[in-house]
């Protein structure tokens, strides 16, 4: 199934998730700022041209920036692994991100018990989806 670089084909997997992962943190981080809070009644448009400061369109860039590359590295990732072992491990980005919104400061996310069970069952899906068939 994996070939010749099966030793190093879970670097791919591992890095599209972290970097993912990052994006979306940065993605919140940028649109978290008060220019483009959902509150002030603004649209998307209007507020980045009212409001929207030099790093909150950098942080913004960045975390384009990461997702394409994250993009580029899954389609590595599909050359060593197929689709329905390798798309479910990108769940793992959502466990990662969970987990990094509810301790990052700047986010002022909390966990919550709905949360983290969900973040459960996704864990249990992981590892079922992950084991080796046997006997196929």
């Amino acid at each position: 199934m994996l070939n010749r670089y099966a030793k190093f084909a879970w670097v791919p997997i591992s890095l599209s998730v972290l970097l993912t992962s990052a994006a979306q943190l940065l993605f919140r981080m940028a649109m978290k700022q008060g220019a483009l809070a959902p509150d002030n009644g603004m649209s998307l448009i209007a507020s980045i041209s009212n409001g929207f400061t030099a790093v909150d369109a950098l942080t913004l860039f960045v975390g384009i920036l990461l997702y394409g590359v994250s993009l580029i590295v899954w389609v590595i990732a599909l050359t060593h692994y197929p689709v329905s072992f390798a798309y479910p491990m990108l769940s793992i980005s959502y466990i990662l991100v969970y987990i990094a919104a509810t301790r990052i400061p700047a986010l002022d996310e909390s966990p919550n018990l709905t949360q983290t069970i969900g973040i459960g069952v996704i864990v249990v899906g992981i590892w079922f989806l992950s084991r080796e068939r046997r006997g196929t």
